[in-house]
């Protein structure tokens, strides 16, 4: 995790993490959970529990989903006509005649800064 908001970083001399009691060997069911529990400077706690996070689990991610979020992960810096050659090649790679294909669009040319 990366602090950039100034007040975030004063916690860091008073915030700590310890594992729960058993972490390395949860159950089954169980080991794709994160627990968060915030203990306030007045003692009152809040918790949040995500038991499968979105993609794993019961939680699997639609092709819709899997769209929206290479698009909201590649929007800023992949060419939008670049981005679309990329999603079509992978969503019609079984009828690449070579993945090459698909490599030259996932590894653009870098040119030397000093050109």
């Amino acid at each position: 995790m990366r602090l950039v908001w100034p007040p975030s970083w004063r916690c860091r001399t008073w915030c700590g993490s310890q594992p729960a009691a058993g972490w390395s060997q949860p159950p089954a069911d169980e080991q794709l959970t994160t627990q968060v529990r915030l203990t306030l400077t007045d003692g009152s706690t809040r918790t949040a529990k995500v038991v499968h996070p979105r993609g794993t689990g019961d939680r699997t991610l639609t092709n819709a989903d899997i769209r929206e979020k290479y698009a909201k992960l590649t929007d800023r810096i992949i060419a939008a006509d670049r981005q679309a050659a990329i999603e079509k090649a992978v969503l019609g790679i079984d009828t690449l005649d070579d993945v090459a294909q698909l490599t030259a669009l996932l590894t653009p040319a870098v040119h030397s800064p000093l050109d």
